[in-house]
C-alpha cells in the first residue's frame, strides 16, 4: 500500500504523464517540457525526495521497500518521458542504474 506520500506522488506521477502524452500528441514540446521540469522540480524533488527520507532511515522495512521501489518507478517515468526531448541523457542515466 505504502505510505500517503508514495500515493501521492504516483497519483501526481499519473496526471502529469497524461498532460505530456496530451501535449506530445499535439506536438506542444515546449509545454510538455514545462510540465515535466515542474513534476520534477517541484513534486519529485523538493516534496517526495524530501519527505521520504524519514522513510529511510526508519526501522520500518516494510516501508522502506515500498518507498524505495516507488522512487525507482517515478525515476523510470520520469525518464521514460523526458527521452523524447533528452534522448542521449536518458540513456546514459539508464545505463548508469539499470
Amino acid at each position: 500500500a505504502g505510505t500517503v506520500t508514495d500515493r501521492w506522488i504516483l497519483h501526481n506521477l499519473n496526471e502529469t504523464r497524461a498532460k505530456v502524452t496530451e501535449n506530445f500528441d499535439k506536438f506542444e514540446f515546449g509545454v510538455a517540457g514545462h510540465i515535466l521540469y515542474n513534476f520534477i522540480w517541484e513534486e519529485f524533488a523538493n516534496w517526495y525526495v524530501e519527505l521520504t527520507k524519514e522513510v529511510l532511515y526508519s526501522d520500518n522495512e516494510d516501508d522502506k521497500v515500498i518507498t524505495r521501489s516507488v522512487l525507482l518507478y517515478t525515476l523510470d517515468k520520469i525518464l521514460r518521458l523526458l527521452h523524447p526531448i533528452m534522448p542521449f541523457v536518458t540513456e546514459e542515466i539508464f545505463g548508469q542504474y539499470a
